[in-house]
């Protein structure tokens, strides 16, 4: 079967308009902006995927037929470059694992674990489930930072112009008088000149970092190197206190949910964790998967095994090992799953919940000390005069 040749499907989407840059984007913190319409997007792709297979309609064709009548020019590349990829022998995961700023890691793996069960249909419904509540998380996200980021922009705007060009202008309508009595009124312009100097340096230096760090192309990947210091980063992500209880409610609840999916269709323990190793991002949690799978092939079970590796809570272990003794192992894990994905939405709501009234809080309280700095001196010149 011949090879899919990368160049000649670039070549031939340029074509038809279409720029390498947008078929492959490389710009990191650009998708990150618009990430929630591409969600939308790939999100209603998959949903009108899912109907396709279930009328029996096949894979390529349905994708085929979806590209054509999509109106969106960059979403239309991906897809064609997706079929391109397909066409020449390649699943599924692996074309849409092209296009990781449509497709995260995670749906990748639950589509992986579709095509190696045959349950590609079922998982493309969980995945739309788990979709639709992103977007919905989003929408809040967006909806509860809006205000209070403008807020923060609107007052160090303020303030920035306040120190720069009121406070020196001050400074210079009352340079004659004697200021030997306010001394803080002086420290205060003299911070104000270094800003002013600095601040346009500190500008230009910020915007060609941003722009080193998008385009720098990323070859480093297979560094040995680099790798072992991933695995620290991950390591000390996981464990971080703030983000530790969101991040171990979504491994739980998708290692739960993709274990059960690979018990339901038949395949042996080993096999799966052998999936689930591979599919995993994280290179610290892969570790520990991997050190409970050479626990299960000593001859312990699977809640024991996951014990010693110890990174899921004593009310999981607990309730997997009652699972089974009762052997209801899947039906188990299927309601685990939900169980910590409902665990994990309520914290999320409850976080953003708060997040608007704490940024006021903290943005009120450093404008409020910073302004009381700046009318302290301002009174004590008041006196001199």
């Amino acid at each position: 079967m011949p090879k899919h040749n990368a160049s000649l499907a670039i070549t031939k989407l340029q074509v038809l308009g279409i720029s390498r840059i947008i078929l492959l984007p490389n710009f990191r913190i650009l998708d990150t902006l618009v990430a929630p319409n591409r969600i939308v997007i790939s999100t209603k792709f998959l949903n009108i995927l899912a109907n396709s297979i279930a009328n029996e309609q096949i894979l390529l064709k349905a994708i085929t037929n979806i590209s054509t009548s999509i109106n969106h020019k960059e979403f239309s590349a991906v897809l064609l470059d997706i079929t391109e990829y397909i066409s020449y022998g390649n699943n599924f995961s692996a074309a849409i694992g092209r296009h990781k700023t449509y497709f995260d890691q995670v749906l990748i793996s639950q589509i992986t674990i579709g095509e190696q069960t045959g349950n590609l249909l079922a998982n493309l419904i969980t995945i739309l489930e788990q979709r639709t509540a992103k977007v919905e998380r989003i929408k809040t996200l967006k909806k509860n930072l809006i205000y209070p980021v403008f807020l923060l922009f609107v007052s160090n705007s303020i303030l920035l112009a306040f120190i720069m060009l009121i406070i020196p202008t001050i400074y210079d309508s009352i340079s004659e008088l004697n200021l030997s009595e306010a001394p803080s009124l002086i420290n205060l312009v003299n911070t104000a000149d270094l800003l002013e100097k600095f601040l346009p340096m500190c500008t230009k230096l910020m915007v060609a970092i941003i722009v080193c760090y998008n385009i720098y192309p990323k070859h480093h990947k297979n560094n040995t190197n680099n790798v072992r210091a991933k695995y620290y980063i991950n390591k000390a992500i996981y464990h971080m206190p703030i983000i530790h209880n969101f991040y171990q409610l979504a491994f739980i609840s998708l290692f739960a949910n993709n274990l059960a999916m690979l018990l339901k269709s038949k395949i042996d323990i080993t096999s799966a964790f052998d999936i689930l190793i591979a599919i995993e991002h994280n290179l610290y949690l892969a570790n520990k998967l991997k050190q409970a799978k050479s626990l299960i092939l000593t001859g312990l079970n699977l809640s024991s095994a996951l014990k010693k590796i110890a990174i899921l809570p004593s009310d999981f272990i607990m309730e997997l090992h009652a699972s089974e003794i009762a052997n209801i192992v899947t039906t188990s894990l299927e309601r685990l799953a939900k169980n910590y994905a409902g665990k994990l939405e309520t914290n999320i709501n409850t976080c953003f919940t708060l997040i608007e009234p704490t940024i006021i809080i903290v943005v009120a309280s450093i404008i409020g000390s910073i302004l009381l700095k700046v009318y302290i001196p301002l009174l004590s010149v008041a006196e001199i005069i």
